[in-house]
């Protein structure tokens, strides 16, 4: 924790994104089956290279429970 606030905004956004991508490597896709049937829901789209939100209330529904 101690070096997260002593990163840039890039920084820490690039070590988030790297982390990400490590887990659902070891999950063996378990995040990208979810976002593809977040997808087909219209909960957000897959574009190349990167995922839009498209019902952020939803979303928020779903984190907060």
């Amino acid at each position: 924790m101690l070096l997260l606030g002593r990163r840039t905004a890039e920084e820490k956004v690039a070590a988030f994104l790297i982390g990400w991508r490590d887990r659902v490597i070891c999950a063996g896709g378990t995040v990208s089956r979810t976002l593809t049937r977040f997808d087909r829901e219209k909960m957000l789209v897959i574009v190349s290279g990167a995922v839009r939100l498209l019902d952020a209330s939803r979303a928020g529904a779903l984190a907060a429970a």
